[in-house]
């Protein structure tokens, strides 16, 4: 199985939050199943390992889920938002900057790519696609070990953005039930959210 998040933090904001007290049972529950935690360059059995991702690079992921993952020893995969990478705050989010990815890698996180603006790629012209696909040399002298693996933004592909991907990385991310089976170029994901149970372990304490 692989999780997607995209935020982490005291408070749900919407739905694409949770909260850390939902993220700290998450994590007791991936161990409480017996389930092992592995990068997603090791990830072949689904019913046996769980694989951590997290979307777009929001701070909130370095202050309230990078200490509890490194805690277990858990790795997790970030995948990175090229064009908003530094831009810090703003009315859309917290963006990480050089320092906290560096941060985020001592943590036992890899950095990924997540395109370049996190356009729908199925709309984009085919001149615009690589420029969207491939991550600048500056971003991915951040992690010579990563940017292996893409996630489609909107989880959303087509047959030319899977021959440019193919090219360019060692496989690929969807989600949304829009993964394809037996395909490394679109393993389907699980979006976590407050009110998701995982497993049978995953409940709050009465």
């Amino acid at each position: 199985m692989i999780l997607m998040y995209h935020h982490v933090g005291p408070t749900v904001k919407g739905g694409n939050w949770v909260s850390a007290e939902k993220f700290d049972r998450d994590l007791k529950a991936i161990a409480a199943a017996g389930k092992r935690v592995v990068p997603l360059a090791r990830y072949a059995s689904p019913a046996e390992q769980v694989v951590l991702t997290f979307d777009d690079g929001n701070r909130d992921i370095l202050e309230f889920a990078a200490p509890r993952m490194a805690g277990l020893g858990f790795p997790f995969e970030l995948f990175l938002v090229g064009r908003r990478f530094g831009q810090g705050g703003g009315e859309r989010g917290n963006w990480l900057s050089e320092r906290d990815v560096a941060a985020v890698r001592g943590c036992g996180g890899r950095l990924q790519y997540h395109s370049w603006t996190h356009a729908d790629l199925t709309l984009v012209a085919d001149d615009a696609l690589e420029a969207e696909i491939g991550p600048p040399e500056s971003l991915a002298a951040l992690d010579p070990e990563g940017f292996e693996f893409f996630a489609y933004p909107f989880c959303r592909y087509d047959e030319r953005i899977l021959r440019l991907v193919r090219k360019r990385y060692r496989g690929a991310v969807s989600g949304k039930g829009l993964g394809r089976e037996n395909e490394a170029y679109a393993m389907d994901r699980v979006k976590v959210t407050e009110d998701r149970m995982l497993f049978q372990h995953d409940r709050k304490s009465v």
